[in-house]
């Protein structure tokens, strides 16, 4: 089908799912960060140095361009000499290193958590102290919290970034990164939540599109496959292929809503994903669906559902920060052969993928300043605020060259060259500050 008839296709669906939202919203009292003046800010008037404490879970990079961006909006926004912040480091693995992390945060004004490990652990204190988290993309479903709302307020002592890409334009990038779009397929493994999440929320947009799509389970370090759990993931057991179409997902349900944000339409109200759940496919699917496909049942391996998927779609979605990263080799080998597209909007994911949306984590990090503003000096409480997103326009378009080389694919100047972007740009380049607002 033409690219620019699936276009219009999208652009409607967003319209349509963007009047859906203002039927079924309700009105709140929660803010979000665009709510308040930052042209007022005058940090001769703070009297106080706040004390706080950054817990960290995630990788140095990604830690180093938070913390940077989280710095210089503080230094906007309190004032150098008005805050120091202490670096704590928890293991992903150790519960010991979370069990510690209360009485680690004695005596601070606030705690910024970044990652699933670090805002575990600094909201299972249940302490008094208020919690900024980046680098989740769930908080609802980490904390708990029983919304369905993702953006909405958690209703505990906790808020943050969520690192949420705009699913139309993980749309758009994979109708420009398909030559010949006829169907999709979608990677995750079945622990993921979050890859759950993404995957659907894309697939929303498809359906009402009118595109073929297909998801595809495959196992990771992560995922339990039984007595035979095999410690080379490429050779695990895997996928439950669906037997016949449908529809379902967990984005469907009375509680589907969508809200505007900046320029772009974000997924803000789909039900929990459900992780233990075989692989669904659209009810448009037009291939036959075969019975002896590679799953679970007869063994198969990753190697085995990952050519198989090769053979069926004309472009492959893997989802941002997905537990399958250590299969990232395997995929590009595979796919590349098959001159199959891949497409991502995660930052390590994005390295092995044709194409990827990056979003800077810079942005994160300042956007959790501007929160940490808000609760310190403005008197906000975490349980009212709003779980914040960053606008589209910090993201970009990304290709990787040797992928693009081996598929014989060029790529216009909307788009820049992975490992050049990433060397050759400085972080927060494309974040909006306040000093310019």
């Amino acid at each position: 089908m033409n690219s620019n008839i699936f276009k219009k296709k999208v652009l409607s669906s967003a319209l349509i799912l963007s009047c859906s939202a203002m039927l079924f919203s309700s009105c709140g009292n929660s803010k979000r960060n665009s709510d308040t003046d930052y042209s007022k800010v005058d940090t001769s008037k703070i009297e106080k140095t706040y004390q706080i404490n950054f817990i960290n879970s995630e990788s140095d990079d990604m830690k180093k361009e938070i913390l940077l961006g989280y710095k210089d909006s503080l230094d906007a926004l309190l004032g150098k000499d008005h805050y120091t912040i202490n670096e704590t480091k928890v293991d992903n693995e150790s519960s010991a290193s979370m069990a510690a992390l209360s009485s680690k945060s004695n005596g601070y004004d606030l705690i910024l958590a970044n990652g699933k490990t670090a805002l575990e652990g600094a909201s299972s204190a249940q302490s008094s102290i208020p919690v900024v988290g980046t680098g989740i993309l769930n908080f609802q479903t980490l904390l708990n919290t029983g919304n369905s709302g993702l953006l909405k307020p958690t209703g505990v002592n906790t808020t943050g970034t969520s690192t949420i890409s705009p699913m139309d334009d993980c749309l758009s990038l994979i109708i420009e990164s398909a030559s010949d779009l006829k169907t999709v397929g979608l990677f995750y493994s079945p622990e993921d939540d979050d890859a759950i999440y993404q995957n659907e929320a894309l697939e929303s947009y498809m359906t009402n599109a009118g595109i073929p799509w297909k998801e595809y389970e495959l196992a990771s370090n992560k995922t339990a496959t039984g007595e035979n759990n095999s410690s080379d993931s490429s050779s695990a057991k895997t996928a439950i292929a669906p037997k016949s179409p449908t529809v379902y997902n967990s984005v469907y349900g009375i509680d589907t809503l969508f809200q505007t944000l900046d320029e772009k339409q974000q997924i803000e109200s789909p039900s929990s994903p459900a992780s233990a759940r075989a692989s669904q496919v659209s009810e448009d699917w037009t291939l036959p669906i075969d019975e002896n496909a590679p799953n679970i049942l007869n063994g198969s391996s990753n190697e085995d559902i990952i050519k198989y998927a090769a053979s069926e779609c004309s472009v492959i979605f893997i989802p941002g920060q997905a537990n399958i990263k250590d299969q990232m080799d395997l995929i590009k080998q595979i796919t590349t052969d098959a001159k199959v597209p891949t497409v991502s909007n995660g930052l390590e994911i994005g390295k092995k993928t044709l194409t990827s949306i990056y979003t800077d984590p810079y942005s994160f990090g300042y956007s959790a300043g501007k929160q940490t503003y808000r609760i310190l000096i403005k008197g906000e409480k975490p349980e009212n605020m709003d779980i914040e997103s960053v606008s589209s326009s910090v993201s970009v378009k990304l290709y990787s060259k040797d992928i693009a080389t081996s598929l014989g694919r060029s790529f216009p100047k909307s788009f820049h060259e992975y490992q050049s972007y990433i060397k050759e740009t400085e972080p927060g380049a494309t974040t909006k500050k306040i000093t310019d607002e």
